[in-house]
């Protein structure tokens, strides 16, 4: 709105939904990278005799970015339902849950262990098991995921998605091809064309629906 008035009250009046679902989403999040973090345990081969001397350290990078996503949905939902919340400015609280947003899904991205190993600088093929392989579906998955999350469930303004959906395409390609990924250099750029269309198609999507939202509170104030 070109009155900031009325932008502000249209912000106040969300704020509530805001809070509560981006509390329902950190729960989420936060039993998926619990989860993971104990599979990291339990499903992951220990360094077997003869092997790789940082085979330690690539795990415990990888476990960490898995523990960090859990620290990171736990505090947003701590942050949900302290009296923070009712503290916070509603344009502060979006960027808050973006910006976090955006951390989580470098960790979900990185947090596997052959870009673990690539991070690092090692061959992922000389210090993981033999067993160990690596696809960009996961990654896809991830990034996907988180956006159709957050543009779906939270009321957060256009706007203010728009750096979190372009940081997702700068991930996927930063890691694709920069980190560097098994997949077919033509497959990598499909996956990435891909990714991107879903990304504007989405964007598209939340930008109507707040057209349609802003449409119907400016008529009830008036």
């Amino acid at each position: 709105f070109k009155d900031q008035a009325t932008e502000r009250g249209f912000l106040g009046r969300r704020k509530d939904a805001l809070v509560s679902r981006a509390c329902i989403i950190a729960i989420l999040a936060a039993v998926l990278s619990l989860s993971t973090f104990a599979a990291s345990f339990l499903l992951v081969a220990p360094n077997p005799p003869g092997g790789s001397p940082h085979y330690g350290e690539v795990l415990l990078v990888s476990r960490s970015l898995h523990l960090l996503m859990f620290v990171l949905s736990f505090l947003l939902t701590l942050t949900c339902k302290s009296s923070l919340s009712s503290k916070l400015r509603p344009a502060l609280m979006e960027g808050l849950v973006i910006v976090l947003a955006f951390v989580g899904m470098v960790c979900a991205v990185l947090c596997t262990p052959t870009r673990s190993c690539k991070l690092l600088g090692h061959n992922f093929r000389e210090v993981l098991p033999l067993n160990a392989y690596e696809s960009d579906s996961d990654m896809i998955l991830y990034v996907d995921g988180l956006i159709t999350a957050v543009h779906l469930a939270l009321p957060i303004r256009w706007f203010v998605m728009t750096p979190l959906a372009l940081g997702s395409i700068l991930v996927f390609v930063s890691v694709a091809f920069g980190l560097g990924s098994e997949e077919p250099v033509f497959n990598r750029c499909v996956n990435g064309m891909s990714l991107l269309f879903l990304v504007i198609a989405i964007s598209l999507g939340k930008r109507f629906h707040e057209m349609d939202e802003r449409k119907a509170f400016f008529d009830i104030i008036q």
